[in-house]
């Protein structure tokens, strides 16, 4: 039909005004991952001009776009060495789309037998386009679909170049350079993840999806079913979404405030906000698990953030308020990364997302003293202190981790450019690190193994200083980073995996172990950069530097604790034979110096809980080390009623009990541990009520009267500070170098070590106090008067 017909002019009228409908419709509903967008103006006639300016430039435009992806997979293909048959089938993809758009200026470089449509192209131009669609689809059926944007972005601009003769609009204009360069980036970091990808697989296995340019599409329009039952489409979900204005706001708190990018910083910054300024404008839509990573750093954003009065201001533009906020961020955020009905693709989005979505798990805010909406109260409590879904996400995240081939180094193994390597370092070793602590706080076997594993540790650099400029040097370790506490986490839960497999695993450890694994704590200790220590209190302001020591004092807590459940002999040492006074004197002085621990732990929560922001008192560890000390304290007093200590151990009880009255406020899983304690006390005040006549006199360095009663606030810091401030000895210190290194330990096994105390799941989920109530009086029940010693 010739141009310019009415039929012809009405279509393209017809056309025009769907495309001002679609901005319309775009622009209304914007948010942080359905970016808004001008609408279109109408073209000036019904005719078209192929040689129109307009059409040269876009042409222009994602000719240098595509041809910057294409020299930037050509830099990278020596990485890409587990799958070169595939990398090469993309190069020879991208190739044959810069010879197409190479051959646009002109009708008369398409051949002589070309025949070519009004606009300058071939027609069978869209054909041999869904030829090219189909190939790199194949190709790539096993990508991620987060990388699948760059290449659905320049496959989504040839459609529009043939479908549209049109000047792009504003939210698909590609002029901007800075948006060039992120798709670029984009669509280069969508080819380099070959290289973790294995060729038999992408060739032999059958596509699991259609054409990439349909893939986002069909993301968009596909109903996604949250945890609330509800459903609607991508675009419906974009209302229930905060706004770039929001999102800004959540982000930057979210990395600069919340403490959680400090303590487990499965994001790397700089990565995380281009790719996010990239599919916050267009022409690049989200993957669906970026967009899952967003909510779920948003959500967390949230559980840190104080509510004040400026909560009306800020959260202004959400009218449903920030709880609802929320909870609308973590439905969708599970149901991508929890409520999968199908085994889901592994990313390195997907696997920052469940990794950072365990820790919300592990974040337990008090929403009932700030709340009055009591359904909204009850949906937001069950989404927090889950110290079960937490161990279930975090071996979800480690196990899809592994499909990547994390657990391999990305320089000695992969080949990898140093700050790709760098980063991904960084996200195994967090997954290292919340493996080895469920490991401890649930006494349960760990799933990474050391030999199974040789990626080298993180360097100590500031994220801004991972960059491509060749080798990466690491910074003393005096030298303060934003990295600094991660390094050292990861070395700690290294000797945390040591304690477990020493001690607590199926063998049980020797005297001599016992010994050396203290000592290796010990001199963890020593070595520690001095910006750590509990005298820094500017720098403990700034980062949580306490609650590192914290975790250090609970480790060695833990390694001894077993021996308070030996109930020591009433005459002493005298009469016995040389190897039970041996025993007796090593079980005397593990116990003095679980109890010195215990005591240095509460005296640094009460720093810390005095000293930093009062929104990072929703930490779970908090309420788990006051609660564990508490009852480490009530077994000491069970198992030796009739030591003259133990009023001052009832006044440390005491104090665990106000720190938890205190964290009530902001944390959820206060009020269950103080029901425990409340368990605790009443038997440790019958048992000692048994035993007030056969009791020795308290000496003069336990006070009569509870110092803690007295002046609640001035009095907790001065016995805190006195505490922190005297000396810390081990075992070898308190036996002497003799005895310590007596051949005599290496032949025995304490059976002590084969009990366990009530863990974290004791204070999460049904609270049952009667548990505890158990496991006391088995403590009662113990007859002997030593347990089991086993002998090579």
């Amino acid at each position: 039909m010739p141009a310019g017909t009415p039929n012809e002019m009405d279509k393209d009228k017809a056309a025009e005004a769907a495309e001002a409908d679609q901005s319309t419709h775009v622009a209304s509903t914007s948010s942080a991952i359905t970016p808004a967008s001008e609408p279109s103006e109408p073209a000036a006639s019904g005719t078209r001009n192929s040689h129109s300016k307009p059409k040269v430039k876009r042409n222009r435009i994602v000719l240098s776009c595509q041809r910057k992806v294409v020299q930037l997979f050509i830099r990278r293909k020596q990485q890409v060495l587990p799958c070169a048959t595939a990398a090469i089938h993309v190069k020879d993809a991208l190739a044959e789309v810069q010879h197409t758009f190479a051959n646009t200026s002109s009708r008369k470089r398409w051949g002589k037998g070309s025949t070519t449509s009004e606009n300058g192209f071939p027609e069978d131009l869209g054909e041999r386009v869904n030829q090219l669609e189909g190939l790199v689809s194949n190709t790539l059926s096993s990508l991620e679909p987060s990388a699948l944007a760059g290449l659905d972005a320049l496959l989504q601009i040839m459609h529009s170049a043939i479908a549209s003769p049109s000047p792009p609009t504003s939210s698909s204009d590609l002029s901007d350079p800075s948006q060039v360069n992120d798709a670029v980036q984009v669509a280069a970091a969508a080819l380099g993840q070959l290289s973790q990808q294995n060729t038999t697989d992408l060739i032999s296995a059958s596509p699991p999806f259609g054409p990439i340019a349909e893939i986002l599409h069909n993301m968009r329009t596909s109903p996604l079913v949250g945890g609330s039952g509800t459903s609607g489409t991508f675009g419906d979900l974009g209302g229930h979404f905060p706004n770039q204005k929001i999102t800004n706001f959540l982000m930057t708190y979210f990395f600069e405030s919340s403490s959680v990018h400090w303590l487990w910083p499965f994001i790397h910054r700089p990565c995380f906000e281009s790719y996010y300024r990239t599919f916050s404008s267009a022409p690049l839509p989200p993957s669906i698990e970026f967009t899952a990573l967003l909510a779920v750093t948003c959500a967390t954003a949230l559980q840190f953030l104080p509510e004040t009065d400026q909560d009306a201001i800020t959260f202004a533009d959400y009218p449903q308020g920030r709880h609802v906020m929320r909870q609308r961020l973590y439905e969708f955020a599970r149901s991508v990364l929890v409520a999968s009905t199908h085994p889901p693709t592994s990313s390195i989005e997907r696997v920052q997302a469940l990794g950072l979505f365990a820790i919300y798990q592990w974040v337990s805010t008090n929403v009932a003293f700030f709340l009055k909406k009591q359904i909204i109260e009850h949906a937001v409590q069950q989404n927090e202190g889950n110290a079960g879904e937490c161990y279930y996400i975090a071996s979800v995240a480690i196990r899809m981790a592994q499909t990547l081939a994390m657990n391999r180094d990305g320089v000695t193994t992969w080949h990898m450019r140093p700050d790709d390597a760098e980063v991904r370092r960084r996200l195994w070793w967090s997954l290292f690190i919340i493996d080895r602590f469920h490991c401890i706080e649930y006494s349960r076997p760990y799933v990474i193994l050391d030999q199974h594993t040789d990626v080298a540790l993180p360097m100590n650099l500031d994220q801004a200083e991972i960059r491509d400029i060749g080798d990466l040097v690491s910074k003393p370790m005096d030298e303060p980073t934003d990295s600094l506490f991660h390094v050292l986490q990861t070395r700690f839960a290294q000797l945390a995996g040591q304690l477990w497999d020493q001690c607590f695993a199926i063998t049980l450890p020797t005297y001599c172990k016992v010994m050396e694994l203290e000592d290796q704590f010990r001199k963890f200790e020593i070595e520690l950069p001095a910006s750590f220590r509990y005298q820094s209190t500017q720098a403990a302001l700034a980062r949580p530097y306490l609650r590192f020591q914290a975790s250090m004092y609970h480790g060695r807590a833990n390694l001894l604790r077993p021996f308070l459940f030996i109930r020591p002999s009433k005459s002493g040492p005298n009469g016995i034979s040389d190897q039970d006074a041996k025993l007796y004197t090593f079980h005397v002085h593990a116990r003095t110096i679980c109890l010195i621990f215990c005591k240095r732990i509460l005296s640094l929560l009460q720093l810390f809980q005095s000293q930093i922001p009062r929104a990072q008192l929703r930490w779970t560890t908090l309420v788990l080390h006051a609660y564990d000390t508490a009852l480490m304290l009530a077994v000491a007093i069970i198992m030796d009623p009739e030591n003259s200590g133990n009023e001052e151990l009832e006044e440390w009880i005491t104090l665990a009990r106000s720190l938890l009255e205190d964290l009530g406020t902001y944390n959820v899983l206060a009020p269950n541990a103080l029901q425990h304690i409340d368990v605790i006390q009443k038997r440790t005040a019958f048992v000692l009520s048994m035993t007030a006549d056969s009791r020795t006199p308290a000496t003069a360095s336990c006070s009569s009267v509870n110092p803690f009663l007295t002046d609640p606030t001035l009095q907790r810091i001065e016995r805190a500070t006195r505490v922190l401030s005297q000396a810390q000895p081990s075992l070898a210190d308190l036996l002497g170098h003799e005895l310590a290194s007596d051949a005599f330990w290496a032949t025995l096994r304490p059976g002590v070590f084969a009990g366990h105390f009530p863990g974290i799941e004791s204070l999460s989920g049904p609270i049952n106090p009667q548990n505890l109530e158990h496991f006391l009086d088995s403590c009662l029940s113990m007859q002997s008067r030593l347990p089991p010693i086993f002998a090579f």
